[in-house]
């Protein structure tokens, strides 16, 4: 039962991570964000030795990102709408995936 809630726990740590600080010196920044989450991710799996806590770690991870696109009661938007917000959201979702699927 603990693993599952560690799972959550790295999965939304490092999806707010990298909402915030995706948009830090542009390259830099986002690249930064996707090396950490695809390796935090993965790390999360050879720990636990299970699959199946990087699943919940990476739908964790997307929940976050994608309540942080979506606009708010205010119509404020923590990932913008401009080329690096798109590439964090599209690259972030692929570098979940793949840490996800990789053996352990």
């Amino acid at each position: 039962m603990i693993n599952y809630l560690k799972s959550v726990v790295v999965g939304v740590v490092l999806g707010i991570a990298g909402v915030l600080l995706y948009n830090t010196l542009v390259p830099v920044g986002l690249l930064v964000t996707l090396i950490s989450t695809g390796v935090g991710i993965w790390f999360l799996g050879r720990s636990l030795g299970s699959r199946k806590f990087k699943f919940i770690s990476a739908l964790s991870w997307l929940a976050v990102v994608l309540r942080a696109g979506t606009p708010g009661n205010g119509n404020e938007l923590l990932i913008l709408g401009n080329l690096t917000g798109d590439l964090f959201l599209l690259f972030g979702i692929a570098t979940v995936t793949f840490s996800a699927l990789r053996k352990i």
